[in-house]
């Protein structure tokens, strides 16, 4: 197979929903890039440069996107440098362990263990890097080895204004659960011929794409860089020739959608994969683990959905026996995949790609993001745009941290002493450098001033010890942001600097103190 193997680095969360994941106005993305949506992103250019043709009809449109002749399967993390693959749903550890990344696996598709009193597949990540070393010494055995990595996530509260100047019911507040800016994904489009190829390429790396869903709000944008374009190009790395094996073990590595004799798709102990690996019509799967999920997906040209249906998960593993199997068949479900949709890259396949019984499981290293090469304007820009999310998310987190911070105070003083912290406040965030004017307030306050504030009191400490504190230490991260990393885009992290921990600090003190001159003045009515 020819194949464009390219690399997309998420400058923006990465949206794509998956089917039934929940409520209505939620939405949970995939954990990887689906193809279909990579075909979608390069089609639009296609037709964009081809003004007046029509796709569905033009022979090099529907080569190109519609008929098989080029496949876009799904981009996986990148770990590595190299392309992960799902993990495999017949991986098992001990209960007690399935959370350590250190544990042997046991892969029950190629030997029960009769050792593992309460199997449970391992915790590491969706997606693993599988490899082997040789020994030193020829008689000793092959190791195998496997990495698991889980991509990170991006969880997001979203509220949608019906009347930007009124908050009230009519409002809707959603979640997106998307992946998380930052990351490298790996994906391939394959071809028998590398003409089918030429265009595409050209089309890929055409500029940055937008992926997914909320475009408007943020989400999707993508930098592509082409790895290599290759011939010969193996999805996994195989050992010798599966054919000829009297015992077949089917990983599948894409979702898949495969057909009955009676027409239906869904779980049927593997009879249609079978079919379809060219085996006989009444084989059945000695041994199956795997899943189904409802899978969707959209048509752009007629802006309207595509009819859900079930499909086999990814990582799903199924044994065969061998016998009578069609070499045909089962050479061209290798090469081009199974069942329906295979252009979108669903069915796509691995055969006895594992072979050991116990699997040594490597800890994931978590890998510095490299930065793509930019130029000094756009580095400029990709600052600002971090500057801006962070903004953003202090700023959401400040009306968090006012409300959480007005419910422990207890005691406030009299209006008038609250005015005058106010007012030193703000003219701390006016000259920008720090927070002197405070201070100087504080530490010069008259014996009953200073009594108000020790008597009031923040949680388990004074107020004056509180607003002392946060003027001196200007501890913006910590009391907004506490664990949360700063805002990267392209390689560009935003700075909490000093101008923003003066003004954030200023904004703290203020938005609670007006908050207790508020309830004051209603618990006097």
């Amino acid at each position: 197979m020819k194949a464009i193997v390219y690399r997309l680095r998420l400058l923006e969360p990465m949206l794509v929903a998956q089917a039934g994941a929940g409520e209505e106005n939620s939405a949970v993305g995939f954990d990887y890039i689906p193809g279909s949506t990579l075909r979608g992103a390069v089609a639009a250019r296609w037709v964009a440069v081809h003004k007046g043709l029509d796709l569905a009809i033009n022979p090099a449109g529907r080569a190109g996107f519609l008929d098989g002749t080029v496949c876009y399967l799904n981009a996986y993390p990148e770990y590595d440098g190299k392309r992960t693959l799902p993990t495999p749903t017949s991986w098992f550890t001990e209960k007690d362990q399935a959370n350590d990344s250190s544990a042997m696996i046991h892969d029950l598709a190629v030997s029960p263990s009769p050792d593992l009193k309460e199997p449970k597949p391992p915790k590491g990540g969706p997606f693993c890097k599988l490899s082997h070393s040789e020994p030193e010494n020829p008689w000793d055995e092959i190791e195998y080895h496997a990495t698991l990595v889980k991509p990170a996530r991006y969880d997001q509260v979203h509220i949608a204004l019906m009347n930007v100047n009124r908050r009230g019911d009519d409002n809707l507040v959603f979640r997106y659960d998307a992946l998380a800016p930052g990351q490298s994904f790996i994906g391939v489009i394959v071809a028998s011929e590398d003409h089918d190829l030429t265009e595409i390429k050209d089309l890929l790396i055409a500029g940055d794409l937008s992926l997914g869903n909320a475009h408007l709000a943020g989400y999707g944008r993508v930098a592509v860089e082409v790895i290599e374009d290759k011939a010969g190009w193996l999805e996994y790395e195989q050992v010798g020739d599966p054919a000829s094996d009297s015992r077949l073990i089917v990983t599948l590595l894409s979702p898949a959608i495969v057909r009955g004799d009676d027409g239906q798709v869904g779980w049927d102990d593997g009879k249609a994969l079978a079919r379809s690996l060219g085996l006989p019509a009444e084989t059945k799967a000695t041994a199956a683990f795997g899943h189904t999920q409802l899978v969707g997906g959209y048509n752009r040209k007629w802006s309207l959905p595509l009819p859900q249906t079930w499909a086999l998960t990814e990582g799903s593993v199924f044994v065969f026996d061998a016998e009578g199997v069609n070499r045909d068949t089962f050479k061209e479900a290798m090469e081009s995949g199974v069942g329906e949709r295979r252009t979108e890259g669903f069915g796509r396949i691995a055969v006895n790609w594992q072979v050991a019984p116990l699997v040594h499981q490597d800890k994931a290293q978590s890998p510095e993001a490299s930065a793509p090469t930019l130029s000094t304007e756009s580095k400029r820009q990709a600052q600002a745009m971090a500057q801006r999310r962070l903004r953003l998310v202090l700023d959401r987190e400040l009306a968090r941290k006012v409300n959480d911070d007005v419910q422990r105070l207890r005691k406030a003083p009299e209006k008038a002493q609250i005015s005058a912290i106010r007012q030193a406040a703000l003219a701390g965030m006016a000259q920008r450098t720090d927070m002197t004017p405070l201070l100087n307030h504080l530490d010069n306050l008259k014996s009953a001033g200073r009594s108000q504030l020790e008597n009031a009191r923040m949680g388990d400490v004074t107020l004056f010890k509180w607003l002392h504190d946060r003027a001196q230490t200007l501890d913006v991260k910590e009391q907004l942001l506490g664990a949360t990393a700063l805002p990267t885009v392209a390689g560009q992290t935003a700075a909490l600097d000093q101008n923003l921990r003066v003004e954030y600090t200023a904004r703290l003190i203020d938005g609670v103190m007006q908050a207790a001159a508020r309830m004051k003045t209603e618990a006097k009515r």
